[in-house]
């Protein structure tokens, strides 16, 4: 997806809810008047509820414990020492699932719905480095390897890939790559999945199914 589709889901702190500023209640509307408009800009304060319907919907920082959870079309993460939301991830679609890397540094977010993206956020300052997009009907699960260097990505019943990406940075750049090295057809439901420890193989588990 080009520059500017991924603007549009950068995020530099708390995301205003309609992503634009909106007019006070002191704005005039007669036509003769040449009074300047003031106008302000609301911030997500507060995010009330959660959208929980699977597993894959709550992750847990490795490295300093925050949690991550969906709510509609927004990430928030919370900080339990301090117990408040620090931080809020805003995507195009319904959120689906997440993933912290191993190392904590990266946040994937997964969608629902046709032509769902893949979002990868840095954690330290909610700048977005990559947008994956192969799946059609919604992203089930994501899973880093050890070094997050890879990422799969399960899709949901109807979709029935799995992708494996290439997280590495391109050395003429320093941005993620993102593109597809590996693909497999997995009919079986999929609720999750993982990597093995030295990273060889994969296992996936889900209805009547652990392969």
């Amino acid at each position: 997806m080009g520059t500017s589709a991924m603007d549009k889901r950068r995020h530099d702190g708390p995301t205003t809810p309609a992503g634009a500023a909106v007019a006070s209640n002191h704005q005039h509307h007669e036509a003769a008047s040449a009074a300047p408009v003031t106008r302000s800009r609301l911030t997500l304060e507060r995010v009330l509820g959660v959208t929980s319907l699977s597993n894959a919907m709550l992750a847990v920082n490795p490295v300093t414990g925050e949690i991550a959870y969906a709510a509609g079309c927004i990430v928030v993460i919370y900080n339990l020492r301090r117990n408040k939301q620090v931080r809020y991830y805003r995507v195009e679609k319904p959120v689906s699932c997440l993933c912290f890397s191993p190392n904590g540094q990266y946040l994937a977010i997964g969608e629902k719905g046709y032509l769902p993206a893949i979002t990868i956020w840095d954690g330290a300052d909610g700048t977005l480095c990559a947008e994956l997009q192969m799946h059609k009907y919604g992203v089930a699960c994501v899973a880093f390897n050890r070094d997050g260097t890879l990422l799969l990505s399960a899709g949901l019943v109807h979709d029935q890939h799995v992708f494996a990406w290439d997280l590495s940075k391109s050395p003429e750049t320093n941005e993620i790559t993102g593109r597809v090295v590996g693909v497999a057809v997995v009919e079986d439901k999929i609720m999750g999945m993982d990597f093995s420890q030295e990273g060889s193989f994969f296992v996936t588990v889900g209805e009547k199914h652990f392969k």
